[in-house]
């Protein structure tokens, strides 16, 4: 069923997840140490990680959105990998 309590919220409050958080989380979970940077978003946090010899997006999602809706954004990235635009590839776990 899909996950409609978004649209009953005056807004959308980001994940309270710090630079340093992120830097935590990437290096515990996915053995990344790099430089951490945030990137824009308005209802997520995402994190860019600079490997030095590689670069990835570490993305906190919203608590309000379903692993249905996590897949679709994932399905999106992958529908449009070999299009020519440049978007970032989905790391799997």
């Amino acid at each position: 069923m899909p996950n409609f309590a978004f649209l009953d919220q005056p807004s959308l409050p980001r994940p309270d997840i710090t630079p340093s958080d992120a830097g935590a989380i990437a290096s515990g979970r996915f053995g990344l140490d790099g430089t951490v940077t945030e990137l824009g978003s308005q209802q997520d946090r995402n994190f860019l990680i600079d490997t030095g010899d590689a670069r990835y997006v570490l993305k906190i999602a919203n608590p309000v959105f379903t692993a249905d809706e996590l897949l679709a954004q994932n399905a999106a990235l992958a529908a449009l990998a070999d299009s020519g635009i440049r978007v970032p590839a989905v790391v799997r776990t």
